[in-house]
């Protein structure tokens, strides 16, 4: 299933282009002459779109606490709260116990004095004299590197017991949302990545989102807010809404983005793996040059249009931009005060003489 949501993907985002010397569909029979014409353009991305969980999450354990129990079962659905997995804390319990016997027993332990140490004190009179002043400054800093170390060795214990315990209170994990349960990687799902150490997953299938994939140039004219419209299987969009949030880092393996969306309206109810085209409309709008979309021609990958020029046809090739409401943007190759052919070209050539009367155009 999810080869069958890739393919769709792919194809979907793969541009088409009509064959060469491929003329658009005219209701003009005849060639008459027009001129471009400015008109504010916004610019319209398609996308493909599916249909995901709104969350999808692996439960795995810390790899410090052992399993004790594991309450569910393949395809089971659970509620908020409900226990999930509970762990063993025999372990942790008994390393409490011995922390907070080591911390009693530095309560009641007092500094070794100097003077408790006849071994040090004969060893320093033996080789620095018996001055008073110098017995005296070894034996303060004797007492205070005894006091730095039972002080430092209560922190270290005390900071072992609450990591220990924060590890007790991590004891059961619990359904953070309502949802189904799976063993299985949902491999069904297409754009989930498989976290390696999971025991099991959570979906919530009651909630579905459209996600969105675009590659980087068509990432350039999407942001948050835009509104966006969705056709599933019939020919009329079916659901709108606008854009959520846009991952910034493609999928691993593709060069798609992942773009979220926030959907108000849907004719139909969605079900998880569904596949459509959206189109996204972008904020940036411009006033461009247009010609209606049968003047234009292909061949060997290039694009032109026949003007009229001293009273000759001239072949002259262009860049086009976006199309909408039955007019092309022309980017680059002509002026706005240029006369164009537009309707039935096929028999229209390079160089051909314009007639001084329509009928003998031919």
């Amino acid at each position: 299933m999810k080869s069958i949501y890739i393919l769709l993907i792919f194809s979907l985002l793969t541009p088409t282009f009509p064959a060469q010397t491929e003329t658009f569909e005219t209701q003009n029979k005849e060639p008459i002459i027009i001129h471009p014409k400015k008109e504010v353009i916004h610019t319209e991305i398609k996308l493909p779109a599916v249909v995901l969980p709104q969350k999808i999450l692996p439960i795995y354990p810390p790899n410090e606490l052992p399993i004790r129990k594991i309450y569910v079962t393949e395809g089971q659905h659970v509620k908020k709260g409900e226990y999930l997995l509970s762990f063993d804390l025999s372990e942790i319990r008994q390393k409490q116990i011995a922390i907070q016997k080591q911390l009693q027993n530095l309560e009641k332990m007092e500094p070794s004095a100097f003077e408790k140490q006849p071994e040090h004190k004969n060893w320093f009179q033996k080789f620095f004299g018996q001055s008073k002043t110098d017995i005296q400054m070894i034996k303060d800093e004797w007492d205070k590197w005894n006091k730095q170390m039972i002080t430092t060795q209560k922190i270290e214990l005390s900071l072992q017991e609450q990591a220990l315990q924060k590890m007790k209170e991590m004891e059961y994990i619990q359904a953070p949302f309502d949802g189904q349960i799976t063993f299985n990687q949902p491999e069904n799902i297409s754009g989930y990545q498989k976290e390696k150490e999971a025991l099991f997953y959570l979906i919530d299938f009651h909630h579905p989102s459209v996600t969105l994939y675009a590659n980087s140039f068509q990432l350039k004219n999407i942001q948050n807010g835009n509104p966006l419209y969705i056709t599933w299987d019939g020919e009329k969009p079916c659901s709108s809404g606008t854009i959520k949030e846009i991952s910034y880092m493609p999928k691993n393996g593709t060069q798609l983005y992942e773009i979220r969306t926030k959907i108000e309206t849907n004719c139909s109810p969605l079900h998880i793996g569904q596949v459509g085209s959206a189109k996204v409309i972008s904020r940036s709008s411009r006033q461009t040059l247009t010609i209606p979309k049968s003047c234009v021609m292909f061949e060997n990958n290039e694009t032109f249009v026949y003007i009229i020029q001293n009273q000759q046809i001239q072949k002259k090739k262009i860049q086009t931009g976006q199309y909408q409401n039955g007019q092309i943007e022309v980017t680059s190759g002509i002026q706005e005060t240029e006369s164009i052919l537009q309707g039935e070209l096929d028999q229209v050539y390079h160089g051909q003489i314009i007639p001084s009367k329509k009928e003998d155009f031919h």
